[in-house]
């Protein structure tokens, strides 16, 4: 599950574009860029192609039980697909089925305070120790328990 810190994100400062559609099937807090009204998952950050400020995250509203668990948004389903960058330096929650972790890594491994993410070329988030090719990357502040392990991260427009 993933959320907004405050409802006030939302509320005041949001940036949705609602005329979006899923390229694919998208978990719903999956990370993207809105190109031509549809979504595709991010670039990789390298030195030849910088991720750029323009990664969104699909926030549907679900109803019934499947507000308390992760949904898919369909294929060709409208995403409502809001621009990170509206919400510099303000925090989203989200457990670890959000993170893809390299191959030594796990959630031990997270440190409050240290630990960056990024977004991810499979729509999800992953730690990064260089930060400096991605536009926007996201400064993990807390751990908690929400549907699980869970963090709290920063959102930080480079």
């Amino acid at each position: 599950m993933i959320k907004v810190k405050t409802i006030g994100m939302i509320e005041k400062n949001a940036k949705n574009n609602p005329v979006v559609k899923a390229h694919q099937d998208l978990k719903n807090g999956a990370l993207h860029v809105a190109a031509d009204e549809v979504t595709a998952f991010p670039t990789d950050g390298t030195a030849e192609a910088k991720q750029d400020k323009n990664i969104c995250i699909a926030l549907n509203i679900a109803s019934g039980d499947d507000r308390y668990t992760d949904f898919t948004i369909k294929k060709g389903e409208f995403v409502n697909s809001y621009l990170l960058r509206a919400w510099d330096g303000q925090e989203i929650v989200f457990d670890e089925s959000h993170i893809t972790y390299a191959k030594d890594e796990d959630y031990s491994k997270i440190i409050p305070g240290s630990t960056k993410l990024v977004a991810g070329v499979d729509g999800n988030f992953k730690t990064s120790a260089d930060v400096s090719n991605y536009g926007i990357y996201f400064e993990v502040t807390g751990k908690s328990q929400f549907c699980g392990n869970a963090v709290s991260a920063k959102i930080v427009c480079n």
